[in-house]
């Protein structure tokens, strides 16, 4: 496995953690209402600043570009649905934000299990099907390069020790709502 995609899949480590984590709170009923309303805005800025600007911006402005010219129709009709799946996370990300900031826990945790459900499946054909085409496609150098601006685009979205920030934050989430 090439930089670049052991980045992504890194990344797709730490995104099922969160989705773990969210279940997780959906089934603890000892957490109060303004703990949970905090955690779903919470999660939706590690949605849209990680899982969004960084995970899915490197895949979209680098890789599926790279892959596009290189792969037939298969690989094409993917990236299509990858990129819809992209679209679809971003509204449920809002829902999950507008209904927590309204105070709607109700509707934030039908939005957060959405966008759970959506993530699980989006990831798992990433890496079942995505990933193994494009190793098979893209050849060493141009790996290099899409790993060069998937540094670019992780320095641009998260700064100077924004992975540690997002460690941060999921822990709390551990410490605090699942301890």
């Amino acid at each position: 496995m090439g930089k670049a995609i052991h980045d992504l899949a890194q990344e797709h480590e730490k995104i099922l953690h969160v989705l773990d984590i969210v279940k997780k709170v959906q089934a603890n009923d000892k957490i109060s209402k303004e703990a949970l309303l905090k955690f779903y805005i919470e999660l939706a800025d590690f949605i849209e600043i990680y899982a969004d600007k960084c995970h899915h911006g490197k895949e979209e402005h680098n890789l599926y570009h790279t892959l596009a010219p290189l792969g037939g129709g298969v690989e094409k009709n993917m990236i299509i649905l990858l990129l819809d799946e992209h679209v679809e996370a971003r509204a449920l990300n809002k829902e999950i934000r507008k209904a927590a900031e309204n105070g709607n826990i109700s509707e934030a945790t039908t939005a957060a299990d959405k966008y759970r459900k959506l993530l699980l499946e989006h990831i798992n054909r990433e890496n079942e099907e995505m990933f193994p085409s494009i190793e098979k496609l893209i050849t060493q150098k141009q790996e290099s390069v899409i790993y060069e601006h998937f540094l670019a685009v992780e320095k641009r979205t998260l700064g100077e020790g924004g992975l540690a920030r997002i460690d941060g934050i999921i822990k709390g989430w551990e410490t605090e709502l699942l301890a």
